[in-house]
């Protein structure tokens, strides 16, 4: 037995972790699904190639997002699929956050922990190392955090990763990766990333109007001959503001389009696959939980600006009317509705 898996077990006994419902073991690839904490989400992966232990490599998946309505019924958020050209013994987890912008998948058939959009959009890899990875606990699984176990330079590192943005916090430093790239799967929770989210979190439509000249300029910089990083930057600082016209940019050719979609999903990863965090309910209430009291604070007061005057900024009060509150556009704030 090497070094490193024994220090996997010690480290596992010693944090008392617990492998989730929706991990296998290694007898061929296996069907899985897991739901979020409060029952919100679903996220489901289904073999395409079959099951047991006559499957075992390459492997084929197709993931599933749901959003889980009162009712019963199902609203479908999005489905992709992911093939690994591997005959590696198959495990599977897969972590769903309260808040619907995606799922952390941890699998033997790859060395990162990634945290997929619904649509299959890559926004988040942290390297797992050698006998790393995340597992829930009960104690801490309410509040949105996975114990974890993650590489880095100073080799393995422990602590807590907050599932609404795949973000490790209270762990050593080196324990994430911080190179930083606007291509597809290279997008770390760095401090600048986690700035310019943080901006995301105060935008306000009213802002948007105001930056929509700058915006259609930096669209048109970052498509012209020559466009290269220092412009899309620019979009990446115009943020929410940029979004609504790259979306509605008109693509006539291939090349446009495929430019347009590298700034697209270049701004939904620092959006974390939120749409409009500033006013994204289950995310704010999930702030309020968040280790770092700077978070909640900043949870906290943006609830204060878009729930109707009077109403607490709380996670019960929230849950308590969710199926009367409206967002007014006009007013950039929610109203609750008639019972």
């Amino acid at each position: 037995m090497s070094w490193s898996t024994v220090a996997w077990f010690v480290l596992a006994f010693t944090l008392g972790l617990q492998r989730p419902a929706s991990t296998q073991c290694c007898c061929g690839a296996q069907d899985c699904a897991a739901t979020s904490a409060d029952g919100r989400f679903q996220v489901a992966a289904r073999s395409t190639l079959g099951t047991g232990g006559m499957v075992h490599g390459p492997y084929a998946f197709e993931f599933t997002t749901w959003r889980l309505e009162p009712d019963g019924s199902k609203h479908e958020l999005g489905r992709f699929e992911r093939t690994w050209d591997t005959t590696a013994h198959f495990h599977m987890s897969l972590h769903v956050p309260s808040t619907g912008n995606g799922f952390l998948l941890s699998s033997s058939l790859e060395d990162d922990l990634v945290f997929h959009a619904p649509d299959g959009l890559v926004l988040r890899r942290l390297a797992k190392g050698d006998g790393g990875g995340v597992w829930s606990d009960p104690a801490t699984g309410s509040a949105g955090l996975l114990r974890a176990i993650v590489g880095g330079d100073r080799g393995l590192q422990q602590g807590l990763l907050w599932l609404p943005l795949a973000m490790m916090v209270g762990a050593a430093p080196g324990a994430t990766d911080e190179r930083w790239s606007d291509e597809p799967g290279v997008a770390p929770w760095t401090i600048e990333a986690q700035l310019r989210f943080r901006r995301a979190l105060h935008w306000h439509p009213e802002r948007g109007e105001r930056e929509r000249a700058a915006a259609e300029a930096a669209v048109r910089a970052w498509l012209a001959p020559g466009g290269s990083s220092r412009e899309l930057e620019a979009l990446r600082e115009l943020g929410l503001s940029a979004m609504p016209i790259l979306q509605a940019w008109p693509a006539p050719d291939d090349a446009t389009r495929s430019r347009l979609r590298r700034a697209i999903d270049c701004l939904r990863r620092d959006l974390a696959g939120f749409e409009a965090p500033w006013c994204d309910l289950e995310l704010l209430v999930a702030m309020l939980a968040h280790p770092d009291a700077e978070w909640v604070a900043a949870g906290r007061s943006q609830l204060a600006r878009v729930l109707p005057a009077g109403a607490e900024c709380s996670a019960a009060w929230v849950a308590a009317h969710r199926d009367r509150l409206r967002l007014d556009d006009r007013r950039a704030r929610y109203e609750l509705g008639p019972k």
